[in-house]
């Protein structure tokens, strides 16, 4: 049935003949005999319907509304079929059944999408697009339920949820709260109690995960994760990470027998996590380890140990080998010796130089030298001898080898 809406707009008479026209917006219609009749102007509203026989003034049916252009907020418009009577805002854009339907004072918004809105009805600057699509002020929606609900953030995806400020969140079902999140991936993230500062890349990614300032890239990575500061890249690592802070885990599967681990380096590209490919320590307020579980290991260029000064000896000194692998001892008095922290197989270099001359070292138990006798040291000031230890932890002993008299 074809409808044109009544805005007893038009006018009659004209012409220079009489006119059954009597009212301004009357229609001349043709009878039943080929005669011309006046069909009054209708009511605001009305519209005309042709049954195909007749034609006479209706109320709208269901559905059948034209769509309505609307200018009621300074530079605004809205098209959709049912009239949004509340909107005042300006410079705002709706398209859809009940866009915008939430929207009072609220300015610049852009809705496309069935009942496309935003979050409260004073927000501006929002842009949702989508069935049922949400945004905050300042915000972007795109996709079907997707919610950009935090302050300045992005939710693009099938219900895709923004919740914190400044997040960005992009996959079907990839959700953020708090702060400063970026999140793509489907099903990736999580929709509340998230934290702030996190990077989660790829499906599944920091699934249900806590924490703060975490970089989670690969599927499932570091799914209901807890800890903060960790770095996670690779298939399915992390994926049995419970607490722990500060760890890098590079690889498929890395780290995936790991729970609670912090300050660990692991590259390996299994779930191997007791001789990874590269297995490293990060201690606080100490010199950190690295492991390589490699038959070989081959260096362009230069590796080795600096030479660690451990100053003056006085008559007790202590030797970390955590320290370096090579230790500088400046003689200022006959000492006692301790050596810590030693690596089963590993060489070690003790470079002394005496003081006024003649002082002495008296070695640890654990130290052997060839023929039973350690060395005598140089007597001269300013001498230097080069010791050699090499560690077998088998025996919790030393094997000694000295150097003597660079002067």
């Amino acid at each position: 049935m074809t409808q044109y809406q009544s805005s007893s707009a038009f006018s009659g008479g004209g012409g220079g003949g009489s006119s059954v026209v009597t009212t301004e917006g009357d229609i001349i219609v043709g009878n039943g005999s080929g005669e011309e009749a006046r069909l009054p102007i209708g009511t605001s509203g009305k519209v005309l319907e042709s049954d195909g026989t007749t034609a006479s003034w209706q109320t709208p049916s269901a559905g059948g509304a034209p769509f309505n252009l609307d200018d009621t907020g300074s530079g605004s418009m809205t098209v959709e079929e049912e009239q949004n009577a509340s909107f005042a805002g300006d410079n705002d854009t709706f398209y859809g059944v009940e866009a915008g339907a939430n929207v009072t004072t609220g300015a610049r918004n852009t809705l496309v999408g069935h009942n496309a809105d935003v979050g409260a009805a004073t927000n501006g600057d929002a842009v949702a697009v989508g069935y049922d699509a949400e945004a905050g002020a300042s915000c972007v929606s795109i996709g079907s339920q997707s919610e950009g609900s935090g302050s300045q953030c992005i939710a693009i995806g099938y219900q895709s949820k923004a919740s914190g400020a400044s997040c960005v969140v992009i996959g079907t079902q990839a959700g953020a709260t708090d702060a400063d999140n970026v999140v793509i991936g489907t099903g990736a993230g999580r929709v509340s109690g998230f934290g702030d500062g996190n990077v989660a890349v790829g499906r599944s990614s920091g699934a249900n995960a806590q924490g703060d300032d975490n970089v989670w890239v690969g599927h499932s990575v570091g799914a209901a994760a807890t800890g903060s500061r960790n770095t996670i890249l690779g298939h399915k690592a992390g994926a049995a990470m419970t607490t722990g802070d500060d760890n890098v885990w590079i690889g498929n599967q890395c780290g995936q027998g790991l729970g609670g681990a912090s300050d660990r380096l692991i590259i390996e590209n299994s779930s191997d996590t007791t001789t990874p490919l590269i297995d490293g320590v990060f201690k606080t307020g100490a010199a950190p380890t690295l492991k390589f579980n490699a038959d070989n290991v081959t260096a362009v260029g230069q590796i080795g140990s600096e030479i660690n000064d451990i100053g003056a000896s006085g008559t007790t000194k202590t030797i970390d080998w955590d320290d370096g692998n090579v230790q500088f001892l400046d003689m200022t008095g006959n000492v006692t010796l301790t050596l810590s922290n030693p690596i089963s197989g590993f060489a070690y270099t003790l470079v002394v130089k005496q003081g006024a001359g003649s002082q002495t070292i008296t070695w640890p138990a654990a130290v052997k030298w060839s023929g039973g006798t350690a060395p005598t040291l140089s007597t001269g000031a300013s001498d230097i001898d080069v010791i050699t230890l090499v560690y077998n932890g088998l025996d919790s002993e030393y094997y000694g080898a000295a150097n003597l008299d660079f002067s």
